[in-house]
């Protein structure tokens, strides 16, 4: 695995047409040379384009600046990682790309207030591969007016998460969402800006209300071709929210409201008046009313929320929350590590009124202290307890939400660390600088080589 991790008071500049960490495997060696600062890189040729190679590039520290110059490339044939942290930035004066080729991975994460990355031209998220960006804890992006494309062809995957007060994304241009799988989370207060979006038939916009979550286009459109799906969890005050802010709203796909309801006409959400009960006991409501519910339990302090869609007609839930016990607690405290402790665990039963596969949002009142990364999710099925891997799950530093398409057994556990277990150092990463048009990668990126 290739690596580079660079904490300076100065910039680094690659601003020459350069292959840099495209993840030449093990032979491959990168050196810094030079007053200009080139990076190179050694190896074979057929190494250094070998797909499922693996390379990381970290910049870390206020003062560390790292410059491309034309293409910045993530994840080009294999898989890839870049990571800005600390008030570390990334300026790069051309395009950048997530997940260029089939099967190849790009992954970029934004984390902490005065961490960024600015791009000058367009971006574009998963191409033919896969695509994320991760911006969090008061990151900030921001995108030229050459425009974000997301999931362009069918087979390709983009997912982007704006998580945190003070976590930005900021685009001059067009959010456009192609044939593949396409995603955009903001949660917890993150706020994207952007002059219109189109969401394609196979993807999504998910949103978290009452966090002052915001999509922001301003004066321009958002074509509805895909879902729209808004979550209010047990921790937000009734009454009303306007997550999105557009000019004019087009398509006639989903919006998918879940613990509220939501107005087609004046593009407002009325969070539910929460229904509340004790653990072990019986708790009803009508979907067409109200569509939260909190269970507080007295013996072990744990509380959780479920929240639901709401129906048309008059629809009885009838829910059934209980702290896990005896054999089943045990049988989940087995799979721990001696490092991890368990923080709630629930076994959920729903007798009316749902049906698996409907969507549903639950949030685990965890208390403060604890770190998204080292957050684990476990879920109990008829096979028994078994991690659970879910692509929106959240934490706000009490509760943590997430959301489920059926009921039976969910826990949260946590490593006890004290530092970020950041996943996203741990992947690969793949990083190329070089030139290369638009229209000619976006139509076959294989052309840039």
């Amino acid at each position: 695995m290739n690596s580079l991790h660079y904490s300076s008071s100065g910039p680094i500049s690659f601003r020459s047409r350069v292959r840099a960490l495209r993840g030449g495997g093990d032979g491959d060696k990168a050196v810094l040379t030079g007053p200009a600062v080139e990076l190179e890189s050694y190896g074979p040729p057929a190494e250094m384009k070998r797909s499922g190679s693996t390379g990381v590039v970290t910049v870390d520290g206020p003062d560390s600046t790292f410059y491309s110059g034309e293409s910045l490339y993530v994840g080009e044939s294999g898989h890839g990682t870049l990571n800005i942290k600390d008030r570390g930035s990334v300026v790069s004066e051309g395009q950048a790309y997530l997940g260029s080729y089939l099967g190849s991975v790009g992954t970029a994460t934004v984390a902490g207030a005065g961490s960024t990355w600015s791009i000058a031209d367009w971006f574009e998220i998963g191409i033919d591969g896969k695509g994320i960006l991760d911006i969090r804890n008061g990151g900030a992006a921001s995108i030229g007016d050459g425009g974000v494309s997301l999931a362009w062809w069918a087979g390709s995957e983009a997912v982007v998460k704006v998580d945190g007060n003070g976590s930005t994304w900021t685009n001059t241009g067009e959010l456009e969402f192609g044939e593949g799988a396409g995603q955009l989370r903001i949660t917890n207060g993150g706020a994207v800006a952007a002059s219109d979006l189109s969401l394609s038939a196979s993807s999504l916009l998910a949103i978290d209300i009452g966090k002052g979550s915001l999509l922001n286009l301003g004066g321009g459109t958002i074509t509805n071709d895909g879902m729209v799906r808004m979550a209010a969890g047990a921790d937000v005050a009734p009454g009303d929210y306007s997550p999105i802010n557009a000019g004019s709203w087009v398509g006639g796909r989903v919006y998918e409201p879940i613990g509220g309801v939501w107005d087609t006409s004046s593009h407002v959400f009325t969070v539910a008046e929460l229904i509340t009960g004790a653990a072990g006991t019986q708790i009803e409501t009508d979907l067409a009313d109200a569509q939260r519910i909190a269970v507080d339990d007295a013996q072990t302090g744990w509380s959780v929320g479920a929240s639901f869609a709401p129906t048309a007609t008059s629809t009885t839930l009838k829910l059934e929350a209980s702290p896990i016990t005896g054999d089943s607690r045990s049988s989940l405290e087995s799979l721990l590590g001696p490092d991890q402790s368990l923080l709630a665990g629930w076994e959920f039963l729903i007798t009316e009124g749902y049906s698996p596969g409907d969507p549903a949002y639950l949030s685990f009142d965890i208390g403060a202290g604890f770190l998204l990364d080292n957050l684990m999710l476990l879920h109990d099925d008829s096979a028994g307890w078994d991690s659970f891997t879910v692509t929106d799950l959240t934490y706000d530093g009490r509760y943590a939400n997430f959301s489920v398409l059926g009921f039976s057994g969910y826990a949260l556990s946590s490593a006890a660390v004290s530092e970020p277990a950041t996943l996203a150092m741990l992947a690969s990463a793949l990083v190329t600088v070089l030139v290369c048009g638009r229209r000619q990668c976006r139509a076959a990126t294989r052309a840039c080589e």
